[in-house]
This record gives structure tokens, sequence and C-alpha cells, in this order.
């Protein structure tokens, strides 16, 4: 069933449940360590198309000199919240598609929001 969470004059935001393997395996096999920023994932429970959690090494946004990495432990809440927040913003890459296609870029956006909050790195 679908729940109505949010409604303004021109839009609605409809939820859907999704397989949490199917959300970990379109963000940890989609080639996200292609993006220099990435330093590695370390996973303590599942692996990249099981869910669990992971720990993310990345470069910190900080460092000038790109020369510090930090890490930030993840599970499937944190990409599951870091996906709904890119579905409600309308995020969209390479020339419009959407979170739908699921490649490097969406599982970078996914990331990038998990870990940062944000886009960090463009």
């Amino acid at each position: 069933m679908l729940d109505t969470l949010e409604r303004d004059d021109t839009k609605i935001l409809v939820s859907m449940p999704r397989d949490k393997d199917d959300l970990w395996s379109e963000v940890f096999g989609s080639g996200w360590e292609h993006m220099y920023w990435w330093v590695g994932a370390k996973y303590l429970e599942g692996d990249w198309d099981k869910s669990g959690q992971v720990i993310m090494s990345f470069l910190d946004p900080d460092d000038p000199t790109e020369s510090t990495s930090l890490t930030k432990r993840l599970n499937i809440v944190d990409i599951a919240n870091a996906y709904s927040s890119l579905m409600s913003s309308g995020y969209k890459h390479c020339d419009g598609c959407s979170l739908d296609d699921a490649d490097a870029c969406t599982a970078d956006a996914v990331l990038q929001v998990a870990v940062f909050g944000e886009f960090v790195y463009c």
C-alpha cells in the first residue's frame, strides 16, 4: 500500500516498499568505487549484495591536499534515508536519469548524502 507523505501545490511524494537487499545492492554494486573520493568499504555485516553494516572510507572534504581519509559506519537505514532524501528532492543526473536508473552516479549520490548529508563532490 502506498502512503502519501507530503503534498504541496505541484508535487506529491509517494513512498513504496523496497526490498532492503535490492536497495543495498543497487548502491554497493553500481560502481561507486570509481569516484576518487571513495577510498574503500569494509563490510562488517552483509556484503555488497546483502544489507548489513559497512564502514566507508573517504577523502576528507576539508583537506585541500586530499591526503587525509575519514570513515563512517553506514547501515540500511542510512542508505534508505539518503535515497528518500534524493527522491523527494527530484534528483536527476546524466541528462535526466533518475534514481531508478541504478549506476555509479546514483550510487555515489546516495552515498554522499548518507555520509556527508549533502553533495560535497560533484
